[in-house]
């Protein structure tokens, strides 16, 4: 049933006539619309008409000797009865409709969808700064100006979109691909040492070697030369390639506490309400600006709406405090293990010998690995 039928209302029927075809038709000839006719037999049928339909209804039925009997009646005078018996909840839903238009013309949540990695704080402040942000009016926003200025401001985004729905901001960013490094042969490129060491072994694949297996060579000093000889024609330029494999020396250092405090059990919870309207908070409790020690604070919000029709700008905020007891205890960690982790993340090679020191100065732990490396010291830099 239709908008208009259930405002006009409809009324069901049972026909019984020992000819209800007739009567079908002479309804058809006066303009009566029926729907949803079913036979029940030979001499009944059900069928639906309007309420303004029924008295004229009623007059065929009468000329063709016909009975009917109601069935059920939906909408028209039965729906404003119930109206007017619930006129405060109809106000209501006026009410909120009207709210929900007007909430509707401003932008109240704004939800990032990005490809990549991207600073959201960054990104919003970006926006902001843009013309965007909670509270702003939908119709001043315009997309193309929004664009130009967060990508003036961000060069790490490539593209961005913007997709307005209710009172929801849909921002959609393409991040920029890191350019790949293009090995061009012929542009002049030298190796050097990126850090101290003894050559044990070198692989030349292109450029001209300076040193030789057994030199001793500093940081930043030249190995591999991008030139080449080529017989009677003048050295031509190259990118130089190549492994150098030597012995080096590394050392790293962390300090840590002698003790360390644990969350030994959790003693209590506390859980707090805050209403949010904009940009403006309402705490529901006292003590708002007393500091809680030695506790956990988690903070959750929720904002009225449906997600991609529409939002509100009403949010409740719960704060959950979690409480429990410390106890300190001595440092017990394994040093020499993480330094070790630490050190094969970063080194391109093997390592040969290590030696571990540990020493405390007060009351601090000082950690101290020395290794002794098999490594590639080879750097590509542009003389």
């Amino acid at each position: 049933m239709g908008v208009t039928d259930t405002l006009k209302g409809r009324t069901k029927v049972l026909l019984t006539s020992p000819c209800p075809e007739g009567v079908l038709n002479s309804c058809v000839k006066a303009g009566i619309i029926i729907r949803n006719a079913e036979f029940k037999g030979q001499c009944q049928v059900v069928l639906s008409l309007r309420d303004s339909e029924m008295p004229l209804f009623r007059e065929i039925c009468r000329k063709n000797g016909a009975e009917f009997e109601k069935l059920s009646q939906k909408g028209g005078k039965k729906l404003r009865q119930l109206f007017k018996r619930r006129s405060v909840l109809l106000a209501s839903l006026m009410l909120v409709a009207a709210l929900l238009l007007l909430s509707s013309c401003f932008v109240w949540r704004i939800k990032i969808i990005s490809d990549g990695e991207i600073s959201t704080p960054k990104l919003l402040n970006a926006l902001n700064s843009a013309g965007l942000y909670e509270g702003t009016l939908r119709f001043n926003i315009s997309s193309d100006m929004l664009r130009c200025k967060v990508l003036a401001q961000m060069p790490e985004i490539s593209w961005l979109g913007l997709n307005i729905s209710g009172s929801e901001a849909r921002v959609m960013v393409r991040v920029t691909p890191e350019e790949e490094k293009i090995y061009e042969e012929y542009k002049l490129t030298d190796l050097i040492a990126s850090r101290e060491g003894i050559i044990k072994s070198m692989s030349v694949l292109n450029g001209q070697s300076m040193k030789m297996p057994g030199d001793t060579v500093e940081q930043g000093e030249l190995l591999v030369r991008g030139i080449m000889e080529s017989g009677p024609n003048p050295p031509r330029a190259v990118c130089a390639k190549g492994q150098v494999i030597a012995e080096t020396r590394r050392t790293i250092q962390a300090v840590s506490p002698e003790t360390a405090h644990y969350k030994k059990k959790i003693t209590g919870r506390r859980i707090k309400f805050a209403i949010k309207f904009g940009k403006k908070r309402q705490n529901l409790y006292f003590s708002s600006g007393k500091h809680i020690d030695e506790c956990v604070k988690i903070i959750n919000e929720y904002q009225l709406g449906i997600d991609g029709l529409f939002a509100l700008p009403l949010s409740l905020i719960k704060e959950e405090y979690i409480f429990y007891e410390t106890c300190a205890e001595n440092y017990e960690g394994n040093g020499e293990e993480k330094l070790l982790e630490i050190l094969r993340e970063n080194l391109d090679g093997e390592i040969l010998e290590t030696e571990f020191k540990e020493s405390s100065v007060s009351g601090k732990k000082t950690l101290q690995l020395t290794a002794l490396c098999l490594e590639n010291i080879a750097v590509s830099t542009v003389p």
